[in-house]
């Protein structure tokens, strides 16, 4: 049974990581986490991470089924590349027509980080093809990507094979999975890895599985476990210290998950027809925002400011078109990423037909 309230938290926190890149070209002094349902994306990533890890072990915990991880472990491959691919064609292509103008747009701005160091090489189709199917997925530096946020994905694809060998391992037995889930946790843990989300993510699946969660679910305290969860991690979340590592964010994230589980209300609005279809945005989202700041964003801002800041208000209504391009575009790419699945679902038909 699909969670489609999961898609709608998907949906938002891709939203929130467009306000934040957003933030960090119109306002570089922005602090991400000031208000942290709106513009905190790295809290928004780690939503992901756990989300993933949630997402990928569920269906194992309800049935049993090795099969059922046999098939999502080979649809995972596909299902990414195929986007970013077509993601990295654009890019490419952007930068060969010299649209990118983030630069110099970074020059007037005064921003730092990721704006004044993406889209400094030059591209190449070979350069593409080697990023898009192996180097994204072992090299996370924004400085040679063609899509700076895919820093994630060294983290969403190591972790789905860390977490399909552990459900493969692990099988039916309780003790078993028990021990494995404190060993993913304590290792990734103490190693200050972000593994530690999605080995987070499965133990919260494992956990709604049990008799414990039922109870809860069904208790008069669910309403105040659930929105204490919610309203900690989110205080928790904006007030971590400057030094903050993997393990923080991971517990703001994972009883941010949580709480939604026990949460009907939270549940039906996540549900709402805007959440499911940022929901199925989320991914196409995520993966060309980017490539709007650095193009047209960049560019406008240097038309309207006339090589000068803008004001507030300029910044303001340029950041809401901004906003509006974004959904835009991912809405016109979606249909990629329905190809990414739809390859990703007939190559493991045939792989396991085969075997």
């Amino acid at each position: 049974m699909r969670e489609t309230y999961l898609d709608g938290l998907r949906g938002w926190a891709a939203l929130v990581v467009v306000l934040c890149h957003a933030g960090e070209v119109f306002w570089p002094q922005w602090h991400p986490g000031f208000y942290p349902l709106l513009t905190d994306g790295s809290f928004s990533v780690f939503i992901f991470f756990v989300l993933s890890g949630y997402v990928l072990s569920v269906g194992f915990f309800r049935t049993g089924e090795r099969r059922a991880v046999i098939d999502l472990a080979l649809r995972r491959y596909p299902r990414l590349t195929v986007p970013i691919f077509a993601a990295s064609c654009l890019a490419m292509a952007l930068m060969a027509l010299g649209l990118m103008r983030n630069i110099q747009a970074s020059k007037v701005t005064g921003g730092e980080g990721w704006l004044p160091i993406v889209y400094a090489f030059t591209p190449s189709m070979a350069d593409v093809l080697h990023f898009s199917f192996w180097r994204v997925y072992v090299d996370g530096s924004p400085a040679s990507s063609y899509d700076a946020p895919l820093w994630t994905m060294p983290v969403e694809m190591q972790g789905s094979i860390l977490v399909f060998a552990a459900l493969l391992v692990m099988g039916q037995r309780a003790a078993l999975r028990g021990v494995i889930h404190v060993a993913l946790l304590g290792i990734a843990g103490w190693l200050a890895s972000p593994f530690v989300a999605m080995a987070a993510g499965a133990a919260i699946a494992n956990f709604t599985q049990l008799d414990i969660h039922r109870k809860l679910g069904e208790s008069k305290a669910a309403p105040w476990v659930s929105w204490s969860l919610l309203t900690g991690a989110i205080v928790f979340a904006a007030l971590r210290p400057h030094d903050f590592g993997p393990v923080w964010l991971t517990l703001c994230s994972s009883g941010l998950l949580y709480g939604v589980l026990l949460n009907r209300g939270f549940q039906r609005a996540l549900s709402l027809p805007i959440s499911r279809w940022l929901g199925r945005l989320s991914f196409s989202l995520y993966l060309l925002h980017v490539l709007v700041l650095c193009s047209f964003t960049s560019w406008a801002y240097l038309a309207l400011g006339g090589g000068e800041k803008l004001s507030s208000t300029g910044a303001i209504m340029l950041l809401v078109a901004t906003v509006a391009l974004c959904l835009v575009v991912a809405a016109l790419f979606h249909p990629m990423e329905r190809m990414g699945i739809a390859l990703g679902r007939r190559f493991s038909q045939a792989v396991l037909r085969a075997a």
